[in-house]
C-alpha cells in the first residue's frame, strides 16, 4: 500500500473527524483541543507545529505531527493516529519515516523523540520499525482503565547533525564537587537567559555544606517554585552538586 503525508488542509477535517471519533484511536495523539490554552508556552508551541494528514492507498488514513519544540527548535515530539482499519499494514512505520526525513533535512533537526503506551502494540512496533530507540520507561506512569502501564520514550538522532557531538572532540573535562568560589564564575554563566532556561539547577547556596535550601533562587522559574514543596526540599539536601 503506498503511504505518503502531506499538509492537513481544512477538508480532510471532517474524515479525520470520523476516524478520531473512535475512542481508542483519538487517545494516540495530541490535538491542538487537547492542549491548555490558558499557559502561554502551550499556545506558543502549538504555533510551531507541523501537521500532515497521512494518506494510505490514496485514501486519508489519520494524521502525524512535529509538535512541542525544544532546544531551540532542534527537536521536536512526533505525535500520530490512525484509523483502526490502516492498524498493522505498515502505515504508521511509513509515517513516521517520512515525517522524520521531513524534520532532518527540511527543519535541519538533531532528533526527534515520542511517548507510547506499553499496552499499544501497534505504535511501539512503529516506532522500532522506522528506526527509533527505546530511551527510557517511566515503570506504571499512567492509569488507562483502572490498570496502570508503562511509558515509554523513543528517540532517533539524525547522524548528520549530531556529528558535532562526537564525544573524540570533548577534550580536558573533569568534575568536582562545588566550592563557594564557583559562585560568581556560574552565576555570570548562567545570566545567559538561553541557557539558564534549558538548566534545572539549584543555586549554589544549596549544595555549600551548612547552608539551607530553603532559599528563594534559583535558575528556571519552576523548579523556583518546587522547591517550597516540603520533598524538594529534602531531595536538594541528598542531592551531590559538581562544578
Amino acid at each position: 500500500m503506498e503511504v505518503n503525508i502531506r499538509e492537513t488542509r481544512e477538508t480532510d477535517r471532517a474524515i479525520l473527524d470520523e476516524l478520531f471519533a473512535d475512542e481508542e484511536v483519538a487517545q494516540k495523539i495530541s490535538t491542538p483541543e487537547d492542549a491548555d490554552s490558558s499557559i502561554p508556552e502551550s499556545r506558543e508551541s502549538l504555533k510551531e507545529a507541523y501537521r500532515f494528514t497521512i494518506l494510505a492507498g490514496g485514501k486519508i488514513a489519520g494524521m502525524i505531527a512535529l509538535e512541542y519544540p525544544g532546544g531551540s527548535k532542534t527537536f521536536y515530539q512526533v505525535n500520530l493516529a490512525v484509523g483502526r482499519e490502516f492498524w498493522d499494514q505498515g502505515v504508521c512505520t511509513e509515517a513516521l519515516r517520512q515525517v522524520v526525513k521531513f524534520g532532518f533535512d527540511e527543519l535541519k533537526l538533531i532528533m526527534v523523540y515520542s511517548d507510547t503506551d506499553s499496552d499499544d502494540p501497534v505504535l511501539v512496533r512503529a516506532f522500532q520499525n522506522a528506526g527509533f530507540k527505546k530511551s527510557a520507561v517511566a515503570k506504571e506512569h499512567l492509569l488507562k482503565d483502572g490498570k496502570y502501564v508503562d511509558v515509554i520514550t523513543w528517540i532517533l538522532f539524525n547522524r548528520g547533525q549530531a556529528r558535532d557531538f562526537n564525544q573524540d572532540r570533548i577534550t580536558n573535562v573533569t568534575i568536582r564537587e562545588m566550592r563557594e568560589t564557583d559562585t560568581a564564575t556560574l552565576d555570570k554563566l548562567y545570566a545567559d537567559e538561553e541557557v539558564a532556561k534549558h538548566i534545572r539547577l539549584p543555586s549554589m547556596e544549596d549544595f555549600v555544606p551548612g547552608n539551607p535550601s530553603s532559599g528563594s533562587r534559583g535558575y528556571n522559574r519552576s523548579f523556583r517554585n518546587e522547591r517550597w514543596i516540603p520533598e524538594s526540599r529534602k531531595s536538594l539536601k541528598d542531592s551531590y552538586g559538581f562544578t
